[in-house]
C-alpha cells in the first residue's frame, strides 16, 4: 500500500501479488454486472468508481497476469477549516 498527497489530491494505491486479472477481463471490470465469480454481483467496482468520480476523483486498476493487481484511488481534498483559517494543524490526519 502506498499513499501520498499532490496537487490538491490524495492518492492511495493498494497492490497485491495474486494471479492478476486477464486482459480480456480487465477491460470489463467496471461494467455493471460483470463478474468472473459465481457468487459475484459485478457491482462493487462500478459503484466504487462512481463514488470516486462523484467526488471529483478516480479509481483505476492495473493488472498483469501472474504478477498481481494495483487499485489506485485519487480524491481531491479541501483544507480543514483550521488550515483554511491559517491555524496550525496537528497533522493527525488528512
Amino acid at each position: 500500500m502506498a499513499a501520498g498527497a499532490e496537487d490538491g489530491s490524495i492518492e492511495v494505491a493498494v497492490t497485491d501479488n495474486g494471479v492478476g486479472i486477464p486482459e480480456h477481463d480487465l477491460r470489463r471490470v467496471f461494467e455493471p454486472l460483470f463478474s468472473t465469480r459465481p457468487e459475484g454481483t459485478g457491482l462493487g467496482l462500478p459503484i466504487a468508481r462512481r463514488i470516486a468520480v462523484a467526488h471529483r476523483g478516480s479509481l483505476e486498476l492495473e493488472s498483469e497476469a501472474g504478477k498481481g493487481t494495483t487499485v489506485t484511488v485519487r480524491l481531491p481534498f479541501a483544507p480543514s477549516p483550521q488550515t483554511a483559517a491559517g491555524l496550525s494543524h496537528s497533522g493527525a490526519g488528512l
